[in-house]
């Protein structure tokens, strides 16, 4: 009886298959939606992650994340060119290139160049291995052309006014060798020692002036060094000098001195010196960890002062905010913040093009010699600095320093948007929230001082990859999961689908058991995906008479997808995938797969009630691999190679939206009646369920409800048959009979039959048999 049957099994889409090796098939043919025409622009501008080291699952979260949101807003109608970006210049970068012990600038500069490419390069490589949707260009910050445009930048901005020069205390890290910017500082925990030491104090004549003093001068010739023991370091002092009241810090810094504060403190208590531990935060270097101190040098800044935060935080004010408490972090690291220092005393990052003449800073940009340098870094990049000679006869000298790192990425606003070749601002930037003090906060002060706007219309901050236990990963603590590992083992669309999972406006934990679960998920996908394909395989005639709970299914898949859309104008997306999974596994298998397979396999293969139910089905399928196109690209591509063919749109499908309402409500009603008597039975097994027969009793406003329905019902219940009576109590009972045979074609159960049912006879017989509405 089998052969008589509509049961077909594509053998193109398996369930289990080796999701990696398919996905390295499939690579070249991911962009499904990527024409221009015509279309609204969004652009999501990427803030360039370091050119070291190798990737972690902190870059996958953010490169997945934009991801998702790209790919959503063109299934939402825009085009959207996505620049992936690279941050070449600074210390990390420098570091590495010293332990070569390069001599000459040039070749030093080189080598860092070389470096961070070949760093770039394994990145992309990884990158590019995610999935990563309609990727038109890459910018590194080593590039000539954002060399130049910086340079530029910076002169205009001297030339105005907006930056100038001045001694001024500055956090230093001994450890960098230079200042550092208030977007490179932490903030630790930390215990001091108040000492209290004797002293006659001179010079005074009015007590109460005394708590005012910046400078106390006191009746000793000893003099005290102050030391803070808990950074491991001490400041030595060379010389007073004569008739100043000051000293000179060396920069060689003893690491070995007062390494345990409870030595240090035994030591005061065994001398009977008075003291005070007290707890206090102290600022330390966010790359080296290491204590900082104020130390008074000449430095660049750029002017940033009360009048200029206050319109900045008028215009985050409207900004749109993801999550919603953004622009209150936003506001509060810009309302903290002092004067920016843009200048380092470092070799690798780019250089402030300027001179001094008698040891005094000047700058005229009419000067044929600025037009001529930023030319030649166009041409030759960065490099051409430590070429170009300066005549010793004018007693002009080079300044030495480069630009802050920040203030590089800072303006890409600008070096890598709105230009010739990419004429688009930014919509949406999209980081970590270490980018509050970082990226988002340089690129604010930059947008605002050059165009008195912010440089993007929404920001989405997203939290960090944590391990299982919620710690931060590391290699010393070996907690560290590899993004290699996981693509190579579970494939990219399961790591990308665990992404999505996850609440991103939050830190990410990441276990193996977690990805498994992803991975389960994935494969639920593919199974409600096996039999929408298995069941539209032989539709090739159009149907425009769809049953009344095909039409039901039909509507509650489009408010699906409404509530999808909505969440994905949200970023919500972990509240897709949960949309996603429930109406999968609970609407389509448990409930409309169930219900259609007497319909599907059994009825003639080209009748009117069997094509309604295939013309929804493909509905379906079609639109949520649409959906999936966002979260599991290799599956959506996969899928759309059986959705695209002999095209049936939604315009065949058109209900009219009373006739829509009216019959989605009632059908909901009917849905939750189906569920109050069937989570009552207690079965086994379905061929059980197959055997009842069960009597309803109604009041009159749901007998109304199901009476159109009722030869039918057997076929929404899934049972033998379904009697329906009017009475004055809502009320069930179930009968199981006896004397029951099992149809061997469609294994329904029937009172007096032979082989098969009279139905199955007659379609055997090829009469035709249609359904009215189940």
């Amino acid at each position: 009886m089998k052969e008589t049957l509509n049961i077909i099994n594509n053998s193109k889409f398996i369930v289990n298959t080796n999701f990696r090796k398919n996905e390295i098939c499939n690579f070249k043919k991911l962009n499904l939606f990527s024409k221009k025409k015509n279309k609204k622009v969004f652009i999501l501008h990427d803030g360039p992650p370091y050119a070291n080291g190798e990737i972690h699952l902190g870059h996958c979260i953010n490169k997945i994340l934009k991801d998702f949101i790209l790919r959503s807003k063109t299934l939402l109608g825009y085009y959207t060119p996505f620049i992936m970006g690279w941050d070449c210049h600074g210390i990390p970068i420098e570091i590495e290139v010293e332990k070569k012990k390069i001599k000459n600038n040039i070749s030093f500069k080189k080598e860092c160049i070389k470096f961070s490419d070949l760093n770039i390069k394994k990145q992309k490589n990884i990158f590019k291995k995610l999935a990563i949707y309609n990727l038109v260009d890459f910018y590194k910050t080593t590039d000539f052309i954002i060399e130049e445009k910086e340079i530029k930048i910076l002169h205009f901005l001297i030339k105005k006014k907006k930056i100038f020069l001045k001694k001024k205390k500055n956090n230093w890290c001994f450890m960098c060798n230079s200042t550092i910017s208030y977007h490179e500082i932490e903030y630790k925990k930390s215990t001091g020692i108040i000492l209290y030491i004797k002293n006659t104090i001179i010079k005074i004549k009015n007590i109460k002036k005394l708590f005012f003093l910046k400078k106390i001068y006191v009746n000793t010739k000893k003099n005290f060094i102050f030391v803070n023991p808990l950074t491991g370091k001490n400041i030595k002092i060379i010389k007073k000098k004569k008739n100043k009241k000051y000293y000179k810090i060396d920069n060689n810094i003893n690491k070995i001195l007062f390494i345990k504060n409870n030595v240090i403190i035994q030591f005061l208590k065994n001398k009977k010196i008075k003291f005070k531990i007290f707890k206090s935060k102290i600022k330390i270097c966010w790359r080296h960890k290491s204590f900082l101190i104020l130390k008074k040098t000449k430095q660049f800044f750029l002017k940033f002062g009360k009048k200029i935060k206050n319109k900045i935080n008028k215009l985050i004010d409207n900004l749109i905010c993801f999550p919603k408490n953004a622009n209150k972090n936003l506001k509060k690291i810009i309302n903290n913040r002092k004067e920016w220092v843009i200048s380092r005393q470092r070799k690798w990052g780019v250089p402030m093009c300027l001179f001094k003449k008698n040891n005094k800073f000047f700058f005229k940009e009419s000067k044929k010699i600025y037009k001529k340098i930023l030319h030649n870094i166009k041409k030759k990049g960065i490099i051409y600095w430590d070429e170009e000679k300066i005549s010793k006869k004018k007693k002009i000298k080079k300044i030495t320093d480069t630009l802050d790192v920040w203030f590089d990425s800072g303006l890409t606003h600008t070096t890598v948007l709105n230009r010739k070749k990419f004429p688009y601002s930014a919509n949406l930037y999209v980081e970590g929230y270490d980018q509050y003090r970082g990226w988002f906060n340089s690129s604010i002060i930059t947008s605002f001082i050059l165009y008195k706007k912010l440089p993007f219309k929404e920001i989405f901050v997203h939290g960090f990859a944590l391990d299982k236990h919620g710690k931060k990963m590391s290699k010393s603590k070996n907690n560290v999961i590899k993004p290699s590992y996981i693509i190579d083992k579970y494939g990219v669309d399961i790591l990308r689908l665990y992404i999505s999972i996850r609440n991103l406006k939050k830190d990410v934990k990441f276990s193996e058991n977690d990805i498994l679960n992803a991975k389960k998920i994935y494969l639920k996908f593919r199974n409600t995906f096996k039999f929408l394909i298995n069941n539209i395989d032989d539709l090739n005639k159009k149907n425009n008479k769809i049953l009344d709970i095909d039409k039901y299914f039909y509507i509650k898949t489009k408010i699906k997808i409404n509530k999808i859309i909505s969440n994905i104008k949200k970023y919500n997306f972990h509240i897709v995938i949960k949309i996603l999974e429930n109406f999968f596994t609970k609407d389509l298998s448990n409930i409309f797969f169930e219900i259609l397979k007497d319909r599907i396999y059994i009825l003639n293969k080209n009748s009117k009630s069997r094509t309604s139910a295939q013309t929804v089905l493909k509905y379906i399928g079609k639109e949520f691999s649409r959906i999936l196109f966002i979260f599991t690209p290799f599956l959506s591509n996969e899928l759309w190679i059986f959705f695209s063919k002999n095209k049936i749109t939604e315009k065949k499908l058109k209900i009219k939206k009373i006739t829509e309402k009216k019959l989605y409500k009632k059908w909901k009603k009917i849905f939750i009646v189906r569920k109050k008597i069937l989570d009552k039975i207690i079965f086994k097994d379905k061929n059980y369920l197959k055997k009842l027969k069960i009597i309803i009793k109604f009041k009159k406003k749901e007998y109304n409800i199901f009476k159109k329905y009722k030869k039918e019902l057997k076929y929404l219940f899934l049972v033998r048959k379904v009697v329906i009576k009017l009475s004055t109590k809502n009320k069930f009972k179930i009968i199981i009979d006896k004397n029951i045979k099992k149809c061997l074609r469609c294994w329904r159960y029937y009172k007096k039959i032979k082989k098969t049912c009279l139905i199955c006879r007659k379609i055997i017989n090829k009469e035709n048999i249609e359904r009215k509405y189940i």
